[in-house]
């Protein structure tokens, strides 16, 4: 049953066969002990955590890559998704934008999409007459070729089943000139794949396990999660194989300069470096550093070309 809040039915779309349907499981569960948790009083950015916790830091790497975008030509517009929905933070984030008219809020956990969503749209005040909710897979997205204008990712492809498939189906949907955004986990080139592979095996702790239904004394893993951990050259090289062009803004902020951060925090920093960026990209630059303090967690840009494009 889906939450009481008024907004237009969600859609079903058919799913994968690749997808774990036990993470499935595991989000369902999790939607329905932190949605009863809400509707019993407790604040909403506290019970579900992560993004909705997040938003303001969401809000600003996302309206970076989209005003890099429309410095380098690229205006954002049109139709979008929002893949891997999750709470629906995405989603929010993007129907803020007079130009996007419309978004699709895919995700898998059918719990999410009926009863988090609402009440996520609610809080943040989000535009929901343009967001359609989805139950679908991103691997599989059910729409015409070359229909969606931007595509958006926070914290989902690190969970792809296969990435190379992802970002295919990503191209195949996306016209010429579009772009994902993806906000999204990415290692150093120069990190061990034995670093990589202890962060996978860490256990889940008590408190997610029973969120997500799984018993206390069963061992499970960010690995049996479905997680992965990839370097920032296996995200541009899967995505440059089907076509995208790449363009990676990695946070970070200064170390060993004192009062350095006590000065920036209080400066547009971030508004700056990615100005600058966007002056490294019409060079022909693949990276550049934004001021940030996400260190895992980098905001890519993969554009689908046009076959003609002026600059």
């Amino acid at each position: 049953m889906e939450s009481n809040k008024e907004f237009p039915p969600a859609i079903y779309w058919k799913m994968t066969p690749i997808i774990l349907h036990g993470t499935v499981a595991g989000m369902d569960n999790r939607a329905e002990v932190e949605f009863e948790r809400v509707q019993e009083g407790e604040d909403l950015a506290q019970v579900h955590g992560e993004t909705v916790k997040n938003y303001a830091v969401l809000d600003q790497l996302v309206s970076g890559a989209i005003a890099l975008l429309n410095r380098v030509g690229w205006p954002v517009q049109g139709v979008a998704a929002d893949l891997g929905s999750g709470t629906g933070v995405g989603a929010c984030i993007l129907s803020k934008y007079p130009a996007i008219r419309e978004i699709y809020a895919i995700e898998y956990s059918e719990k999410h999409v009926t009863h988090v969503m609402p009440e996520v749209f609610q809080y943040f005040h989000a535009m929901g007459e343009k967001i359609r909710r989805v139950v679908g897979d991103f691997n599989d997205i059910q729409l015409p070729d070359e229909s969606l204008d931007l595509i958006l990712e926070i914290d989902s492809y690190h969970h792809s089943e296969d990435l190379a498939l992802s970002a295919q189906e990503a191209y195949r949907v996306l016209k010429s000139g579009g772009a994902v955004i993806a906000v999204d986990r990415a290692w150093a080139d120069e990190t061990p794949e034995s670093h990589l592979d202890d962060l996978l095996a860490k256990e889940f702790p008590a408190e997610l396990k029973k969120k997500y239904g799984i018993q206390e004394t069963q061992s499970f893993t960010r690995r049996d999660f479905g997680e992965h951990e990839y370097k920032c050259c296996f995200w541009e090289q899967t995505f440059q194989k089907v076509g995208f062009e790449t363009f990676m803004l990695i946070q970070d902020h200064p170390k060993n300069i004192p009062g350095a951060n006590f000065i920036l925090l209080r400066l547009p920093a971030f508004d700056w470096s990615v100005k600058l960026a966007a002056n490294l990209y019409r060079r022909g630059r693949k990276r550049a550093t934004v001021y940030g303090w996400g260190y895992q967690r980098h905001v890519m840009l993969f554009i689908k070309p046009q076959a003609i494009k002026e600059r």
